[in-house]
């Protein structure tokens, strides 16, 4: 290889050289720049900003870790958490969507005048979308209104928007907002996740009698535990027997009575059954109410039931 030949190749390796430094170098600084913007002083300056645009004011700053990581257990995600004195609002680390407001300092003015349940709806609706404009993925969703009579004419109102994939599947993809007839809100909780459900509703091979009969079948155990349940108190309490004298808990004298649950009693329950999503999996979700009880009460109990498994995943009581 000639001089020149030699120097040409030269010249091409040093290029080549410094096109991969400076590659190397742009990787870095470009890695450095993302974890900068991924840091948590930063997610929390971005929390604090989008939080006083949404609500006004100002004074936002981050809760304890303690605090946080509790919060973090009931989203089961990553979360950033900015408050302020007024309100309490939780980010998710990735997206930065908000996934709850709450009115830390008790219910704040936020809308007009709520006079019905269809007002409570229409200002929660626009509410939750304007907090999260993407809120569900597969474009519809119900909408179910509950109120509670204040008294002196004002009412507490709590609105679900539940996404589904068709009447009675839902995705599980929850948005809730409480509020007050006087404008009032209370709190606003946002528990979807993008991509965990999908826009298509899942195969489910049980069918809903099938799975009214298994709740049934679960619930006859369940009941005939409560029937037999001893009471319960705590270590060392003391209460007062028949003739007023003081004594544990386990020696009281009372008047033994029969304890009944007319979980047979099938014709007078009301029953509700729909499918939803958690965990990845369709579920049964059973809502059985109005069961009588031999002391005059009533009892309502959810049970939730794999759709493909037949499998029991929770029994609780309702009231």
């Amino acid at each position: 290889m000639t001089n020149k030949k030699k120097m040409k190749a030269g010249s091409l390796l040093c290029a080549l050289v410094s096109v991969s430094i400076a590659i190397s170098l742009l990787s870095s600084s470009y890695t450095s720049n993302s974890a900068a913007a991924n840091s948590p002083q930063t997610q929390t300056k971005n929390a604090a900003g989008l939080a006083s645009e949404l609500l006004g004011g100002s004074g936002f700053s981050p809760v304890s870790e303690s605090e946080r990581l509790l919060s973090e257990d009931v989203f089961g995600r990553g979360i950033v958490v900015v408050e302020n004195t007024l309100f309490k609002t939780i980010f998710d680390a990735d997206s930065m969507a908000i996934l709850s407001i709450t009115a830390a300092g008790g219910p704040q003015p936020m809308f007009g005048k709520v006079a019905s349940e269809q007002s409570a709806v229409r200002e929660a609706e626009a509410f939750a979308f304007k907090v999260s404009p993407n809120l569900f993925f597969t474009g519809v969703y119900d909408k179910i209104c509950s109120k509670v009579d204040l008294g002196m004419g004002r009412f507490r109102y709590t609105v679900e928007l539940r996404e589904k994939f068709e009447d009675k599947f839902y995705t599980g993809n929850v948005a809730a907002v409480m509020l007050d007839s006087d404008g009032s809100l209370y709190f606003l909780v946002n528990f979807c996740k993008e991509g965990v459900a999908g826009k298509t509703a899942p195969l489910t091979k049980i069918s809903e009698p099938e799975a009214v009969g298994l709740a049934y079948k679960a619930l006859a155990g369940y009941v005939h535990e409560l029937e037999n349940a001893d009471p319960e108190s705590p270590e060392g309490s003391l209460t007062k027997n028949s003739a007023g004298e003081a004594v544990p808990w386990n020696e009281a004298l009372y008047e033994p009575y029969e304890f009944k649950i007319m979980i047979e009693d099938i014709a007078a329950h009301t029953i509700e059954a729909h499918r939803t999503v958690r965990n990845g999996s369709p579920v049964w979700a059973i809502s059985v109410s109005n069961v009588s009880t031999s002391q005059g009460w009533d009892m309502g109990f959810e049970i939730a039931i794999n759709a493909n498994t037949g499998t029991i995943e929770h029994i609780f009581e309702t009231r």
